[in-house]
């Protein structure tokens, strides 16, 4: 009898859902789907329905619990395990609905959604118009669960870039302090000389998790762009303080150092990340908001690896950002990027032009390749392209621009 009515439901048949109502089947049982008939109408966008069924006593605290769900094909993966109307009518993107259920004593912060054991408010899970009129309504825009998640948060999880933007131009909290997991790399016990990684708890802030710990997605610029917006610190300093280590970085310096060979710190799920056009948007971003790139350091990050490299081009064009917003290299800040040049350097053909353009280029920022010049006999290098190397001098950036083109 209910699966028949959340049929007729489904099929948007309001004059079968009258009739089966009319033959006595209940309003606020739960379908095989684990859903109520008020649940079934709202998920589907049938408006007509859930204004009838709402007219007939429809309990709006009931919509959704993933346990009464015996077909495990229709369960509802986008809805938390246990929800109320508001929450479907929040997924489902209409502020119709939102406004339709308020009108009928629906919370616009009702806390009775349950996922993993933490409180799912109708704001974590709204998307479009809901969004809006969940906020022109007076949800809580900072409000957090007892994981310490708020609505801006799940909003940037799920790359919902219009709710992000709602939330951040409404006032959401864009630094409120979280704790998150990365990998770190510290020596090993007994004294050996090797290294191991460990997954250990770290601080996180609405701007690392746009940044997905350091991995990035397609969408991270334009959230960074959007938090910076409402007042991010894209300068903030994250920690970690364990018994193995006491590290702190920003989200730019976690960006570059975490896309080197063996990453001192990383995000928990990070892989062997390159460079590319998410990490260009990206960093571009952070620049323009602010970013500072000298401190922490991290121009060694992009001159350590293996030449020539597969995401030169998109490396490249980042340390030319970094240069052409400041970057300055002296004679101690500079060694260590030159250091980490020659051991990347090999035979290989492509090698010696990558190598020549990045050193140009940061010649722009002050580096002197003379301050190594044992370590740069060292390596072996062919004589001709010894002596162009020992050519570059510090110099403005406007000499090196196209450079590796004309090589």
């Amino acid at each position: 009898m209910i699966d028949n009515l959340c049929h007729q439901i489904e099929i948007d048949n309001l004059s079968g859902v009258e009739d089966a109502v009319k033959a006595g089947v209940s309003i606020n049982q739960y379908s095989a789907a684990g859903l109520t008939p008020l649940g079934t109408a709202i998920i589907h966008g049938h408006l007509a329905i859930t204004q009838f069924l709402l007219n007939k006593g429809a309990d709006i605290s009931l919509a959704y619990k993933s346990d009464l769900c015996l077909d495990k094909t229709r369960m509802q993966s986008d809805l938390p395990e246990v929800c109320a109307a508001v929450h479907c009518a929040s997924i489902s993107g209409s502020a119709d609905l939102i406004r339709l259920l308020v009108d009928h004593g629906a919370d616009i912060n009702d806390p009775s959604g349950i996922d993993y054991g933490a409180e799912m408010l109708p704001l974590f899970l709204s998307r479009g118009d809901a969004t809006k009129a969940l906020i022109e309504l007076g949800a809580d825009v900072s409000r957090s669960n007892s994981s310490g998640f708020t609505p801006l948060l799940h909003a940037m999880a799920r790359e919902d870039i219009s709710s992000t933007r709602l939330l951040v131009d409404n006032g959401a909290d864009v630094e409120v302090e979280r704790k998150t997991k990365y990998r770190v790399r510290v020596p090993l016990e007994n004294g050996k000389e090797d290294t191991e990684e460990r997954l250990v708890e770290g601080t996180s802030s609405p701007l690392m998790v746009a940044c997905h710990q350091g991995r990035l997605r397609p969408t991270s610029f334009e959230m960074i762009k959007i938090l910076a917006s409402g007042g991010a610190d894209v300068n903030r300093l994250y920690y970690i303080k364990t018994t193995e280590c006491d590290l702190s970085f920003t989200v730019l310096s976690l960006i570059c150092g975490s896309r080197t060979p063996t990453p001192l710190v990383k995000g928990a799920y990070a892989k062997k990340d390159q460079y590319g056009e998410k990490e260009v948007a990206a960093i571009r971003e952070l620049i323009a908001a602010g970013a500072d790139v000298n401190n922490p350091a991290l121009i060694t990050y992009l001159c350590e690896g293996e030449m020539p490299f597969e995401d030169f081009e998109s490396r490249f064009g980042v340390i030319q950002k970094l240069v052409n917003h400041g970057l300055h290299l002296d004679a101690q800040s500079g060694r260590d990027p030159v250091l980490a040049l020659l051991k990347s350097y090999t035979k290989h053909p492509e090698a010696q032009a990558q190598f020549f353009s990045i050193a140009t280029v940061l010649a722009g920022a002050g580096m002197n390749l003379g301050l190594c010049r044992d370590e740069m006999e060292l390596t072996g290098l062919p004589a001709d392209f010894y002596n162009q190397i020992r050519s570059i001098k510090p110099t403005n950036t406007s000499t090196y621009n196209g450079l590796y083109g004309q090589l």
